[in-house]
């Protein structure tokens, strides 16, 4: 190639970035909606790498779950649920309940709340009430699993093994994610219109 030519496309390639240039970074008044414009893409750019992290994140969330605990689907919210055992209970139902919870993979976590327990929490809970705490002993609150589920919307699943089939007498089972139940659960088992503490 010669010089001539060399010059030449030094030229046209000049000519071609000063227009790009201009264009780019305009002079004058359409320098500020060329800013606008770099400004804009920025963040759709910005918006569109969140959105990717964020389904990248979310499917090796999903994918490193151990096997048989999977991961709730991102809507579901947790709940806390209580059962509430008859008066009688007898260790056998007490164990029986804790199994189901156990095998149950919508429960992520549970406990037992012994009578002594639901009696220290109704002390604190009814505080202001002391006629009603001093009328009330604690063989006279029930004993309780206290489980928190995965999703909210495992609980008619949950609730259903639970009372079993035939059904176990004097079960109550609740939950804070309920629709269907508008009453809430006293620590006796039973229910009332005015929420717990």
């Amino acid at each position: 190639m010669s010089e001539l030519d060399d010059d030449r496309l030094r030229g046209a390639l000049s000519n071609l970035g000063d227009r790009a240039g201009r264009q780019i970074r305009p002079p004058g008044e359409a320098a500020a909606a060329a800013a606008g414009r770099r400004r804009r893409r920025r963040q759709v750019g910005i918006a569109g790498m969140g959105a990717l992290a964020l389904v990248l994140a979310t499917g090796w969330v999903a994918w490193g779950a151990p096997p048989g605990r999977e991961v709730a689907a991102p809507s579901c919210a947790p709940a806390e649920a209580s059962a509430f055992l008859p008066i009688n209970a007898d260790d056998a139902l007490r164990a029986h309940i804790g199994d189901v919870l156990q095998r149950s993979a919508e429960v992520e976590s549970f406990r037992f709340a012994s009578r002594e327990e639901q009696w220290e929490r109704f002390k604190v809970g009814f505080s202001d009430a002391p006629d009603l705490v001093a009328s009330t002993r604690a063989d006279d609150l029930a004993e309780a699993w206290k489980f928190t589920l995965r999703c909210a919307s495992d609980f008619p699943a949950v609730r259903e093994r639970l009372q079993g089939v035939p059904p176990v007498p004097g079960l109550d089972v609740y939950c804070t994610c309920d629709p269907s139940w508008h009453a809430t659960p006293t620590p006796t088992g039973g229910a009332s219109s005015t929420p717990p503490r």
